[in-house]
């Protein structure tokens, strides 16, 4: 029976190498248009994403990102069509809670995909977002509480951020890189509030994954992420994913 929606729901525990800087999701393999446009309509149907992603659960404050996310191709038949290429579409809405950190983002997607051999696919894409950031000093502990830096609630808008990505992927495989706020938006003052004037990082993912099929039905699923920022030691995160005809894992 064909297939026409594809619903991926997980909740996610991760650990890494380094402290984690950007956005972070373990199983990323299983829907990598959460963090590269460039995979938008890679597959023949609606594919509908929502992760939950928790860590540093004895810190206080919660820490945790929550992505529900939707994309489609115009190319009904994927890698097996006679197409050489075709558009891929899709939207974004991304919250995250980091600290006293509270930012919301809303992003559309666009990616074209260029056939370069039978059953292997080439796409180059790009995020279009709008990003809001709160800070919430209600858990500091403040030398003056009628500090005029933090008298005023309102939140801090960057748009439009652009962050493009390309992909190579076929039926076992896939990698891909984007870059997340490629013109690198600058908050002057943080909404004339808090800090002084500084850039929004540029955020650069890296990901590859392959998956090894034997006695038909049993799969297993080495994958791979890097993150860097520009100023720490890349994050690496590592995994291998035992998976039993798509259905379990």
């Amino acid at each position: 029976m064909k297939k026409f929606i594809y619903i991926a729901v997980l909740s996610l525990v991760s650990f890494t190498s380094t402290a984690q800087v950007g956005y972070q999701f373990t199983q990323h393999y299983m829907e990598p248009f959460m963090l590269n446009a460039a995979f938008a309509g890679t597959k023949p149907c609606y594919s509908i994403a929502a992760v939950h992603h928790n860590q540093w659960q004895t810190f206080e404050i919660p820490n945790y990102t929550t992505s529900i996310s939707i994309h489609k191709g115009t190319n009904n038949k994927g890698l097996k069509s006679y197409k050489s290429g075709w558009h891929g579409f899709g939207a974004q809405i991304l919250d995250d809670q980091l600290g006293n950190f509270h930012t919301f983002n809303f992003s559309l997607t666009y990616a074209y995909h260029i056939k370069v051999k039978e059953h292997a696919a080439l796409s180059l894409g790009s995020f279009l977002s709008l990003k809001r950031i709160n800070f919430n000093e209600q858990r500091l502990k403040l030398k003056d509480s009628n500090d005029p830096s933090f008298s005023s609630k309102d939140a801090v808008l960057f748009f439009p951020i652009i962050s493009p990505g390309v992909a190579y992927y076929t039926k076992t495989f896939s990698a891909g890189i984007s870059v997340h706020n490629f013109f690198k938006k600058q908050a002057k003052s943080f909404g004339n509030q808090y800090g002084t004037p500084s850039d929004m990082n540029t955020m650069i993912y890296a990901s590859a994954a392959k998956k090894f099929i034997y006695y038909d039905f049993y799969q297993l699923i080495p994958s791979i992420q890097i993150r860097y920022d520009g100023y720490e030691i890349p994050s690496v995160d590592a995994q291998l994913t035992w998976s039993y005809d798509d259905m379990f894992s």
